[in-house]
C-alpha cells in the first residue's frame, strides 16, 4: 500500500494483534478507523514510537461474492 484512501477498505493489525477490517484513515501518531455506515464510534490504533502506518496496514481488502444456486 503506498497511500491510504478512505475509500478502500483495509485489514489493519490492531494493538491486541488481532486483524481489522475498515476504512482508514492516517493521523500523526495513529491510525483512525472509520465506522460503517450508519455507525458513530471511530476506532484508534496509535502507533508505537518510530512505527510506521505500513507496519500496521497489512493491505487492501478485496470483496468476493458466492453465488447460491
Amino acid at each position: 500500500v503506498r497511500r491510504l484512501t478512505a475509500e478502500r477498505v483495509y485489514a489493519v493489525r490492531g494493538e491486541d494483534d488481532r486483524i481489522r477490517l475498515g476504512r482508514v484513515l492516517f493521523k500523526t501518531n495513529s491510525l483512525l478507523l472509520l465506522p460503517p455506515a450508519g455507525g458513530s464510534d471511530i476506532e484508534v490504533v496509535p502507533l508505537r514510537d518510530r512505527e510506521e502506518w505500513r507496519e500496521r496496514v497489512l493491505g487492501a481488502v478485496v470483496l468476493t461474492l458466492k453465488r447460491w444456486r
